[in-house]
């Protein structure tokens, strides 16, 4: 709740506040509660997001599966930035294990506790987001294989590792789009 009046109140103080303290140690743990929950009251409420892939080599444009699925479109501007467009959903808290059918709105799963199956919240049918402000923050093989149960093994599974702009220089600095790397 504090979080959110001050985002409202406050959006440009807090980003800078966060771009300042992302290299402090002492800082490093409140920077990254407050970016977590900064990713989680936006990305409920979909929008164009840019993306860039970790990997190096041939990139494979993902279709758009089902109608009303999240669609990735390339972006004319530069090789390297993709735009992912996130739709509305619903946030449901939840404990322990749900199981999710391709037949249940559209919903952003949040975990309850702060340390679930590798992943930070999931976009039913088939979205899972890994949000962090650490350089290397690997997904845990097993804990994922959990996780795409509970989504019911979706044919093409999206998994977007949420970082900050801050510390990453690739970065476009265009204010009119959010981004997910």
């Amino acid at each position: 709740m504090v979080y959110h009046n001050v985002f409202a109140k406050n959006r440009g103080r807090l980003l800078a506040f966060l771009s300042s303290c992302s290299n402090i140690g002492s800082f490093a743990v409140v920077y990254g509660s407050l970016f977590e929950s900064y990713v989680h009251s936006i990305l409920p409420r979909g929008g164009r997001f840019r993306v860039r892939r970790l990997t190096t080599g041939s990139k494979r444009k993902a279709t758009s599966g089902e109608k009303g699925d999240s669609k990735i479109t390339r972006v004319t501007t530069d090789e390297d930035i993709e735009e992912v467009v996130l739709r509305e959903r619903e946030v449901t808290v939840f404990e322990g294990n749900v199981r999710v059918t391709a037949d249940d709105p559209p919903t952003y799963l949040l975990p309850a506790s702060g340390n679930f199956e590798s992943v930070n919240a999931m976009g039913t049918p088939n979205e899972l987001f890994r949000t962090t402000c650490a350089k290397v923050y690997p997904c845990k093989r097993q804990d994922l294989r959990k996780v795409l149960e509970m989504l019911g093994d979706p044919a093409e599974l999206r998994l977007h590792f949420v970082v900050p702009v801050t510390g990453h220089p690739e970065a476009c600095t265009d204010d009119s789009t959010s981004y997910l790397f």
